[in-house]
């Protein structure tokens, strides 16, 4: 009985509403108009070397995944974009452990205020991390660690002036930005990163610039998307130029198969990464390690590509007398 009476309740209210939007002198005719809120994304499986001819020490496997997710605000001249970014891949070969060949995050957010058609001014955000342990010889079973989710975190941040074409290409340049490497992990050495012994976080006050493409096509089926970040310190050794890049050239072969070339690259001269190379000796093949400012990762695979684009509708209540 008690929940008969609730619903009448709620069934009242709802009646009440209703009459009152009838009786009312204002007829409502509802249409749907398009949100300034937009989804996309795009999210990419494939790999390279796949065999296997009965013997498991000639088994190969190389595994890679993408994701792209962006919501972006448009409307009059302010546009906002929350932008996330992965790129990760494992291989195995043999009867070798499995390594990861790439693995990087990245978030960004970009608030751009319109000054004409192709110019703006804003402020930017760049988030760039890991998103599970590496080690210097990229085998998941090795202990020595180099970094992990958030260690390193290189967070740059600035006001911005940019130009962007209908074309996809853009460019940001900020006078004054900052630039913050934490390496929170107790188990990633922070010296690797560039910072003091003992320092878990390091604080940059300089310049950066930004060039890239966004799906630009260079042929009917090949496009290319790329970012490039240049920053310099304005308190430290101002002129070098550490360089944070992404870039991917795609070869459409169907709307849901591609071949696909990776390649991240990254140098800071303050970092110091231990990377495991062989060294070929008298004795034998030995594993060294070797400090590196260099970060390269390169991959040519073939993917399974899904695509989707969400335009959220909202219904408008448009009032005629």
């Amino acid at each position: 009985m008690r929940n008969i009476k609730k619903l009448l309740f709620i069934f009242s209210i709802f009646g009440f509403y209703t009459s009152y939007g009838q009786n009312d002198s204002i007829t409502n005719n509802k249409s749907k108009i398009v949100s300034p809120w937009t989804r996309s994304g795009n999210l990419s499986i494939g790999g390279t070397n796949f065999s296997f001819n009965g013997r498991r020490k000639d088994f190969n496997l190389n595994i890679v995944e993408n994701i792209n997710y962006k919501i972006a605000y448009n409307k009059n001249k302010v546009k906002q974009v929350h932008l996330f970014q992965q790129n990760f891949s494992l291989s195995k070969h043999g009867t070798d452990n499995y390594h990861i060949e790439i693995d990087n995050l990245l978030y960004q957010y970009r608030l751009e205020i319109d000054y004409n058609k192709n110019n703006h001014y804003g402020f930017v955000v760049n988030l760039f991390t890991h998103s599970f342990r590496g080690t210097s010889s990229g085998s998941v079973k090795d202990t020595s660690i180099i970094s992990n989710f958030f260690s390193p975190a290189i967070i740059t941040e600035g006001i911005t002036y940019g130009y962007n074409n209908d074309k996809g290409i853009h460019v940001t340049y900020s006078p004054l930005s900052g630039k913050h490497t934490l390496v929170f992990n107790k188990n990633v050495d922070p010296t690797h990163w560039g910072l003091d012994k003992g320092k878990r976080a390091n604080h940059e006050l300089g310049t950066f610039l930004t060039v890239g493409v966004e799906n630009l096509q260079i042929l009917k089926n090949l496009t290319l998307s790329t970012d490039v970040l240049f920053f310099s310190n304005y308190l430290k050794d101002f002129g070098d130029i550490a360089v944070t890049s992404s870039s991917k050239l795609q070869v459409l072969l169907t709307k849901w198969l591609s071949i696909d070339h990776t390649m991240i690259l990254n140098h800071d001269k303050d970092h110091n990464v231990q990377i495991a190379e062989d060294l070929v000796a008298n004795n034998g093949a030995t594993l060294v390690y070797t400090g590196s400012k260099w970060q390269i990762s390169n991959l040519v695979y073939l993917s399974i590509n899904f695509n989707f684009d969400l335009i959220k509708k909202k219904k408008q209540i448009q009032r005629v007398l």
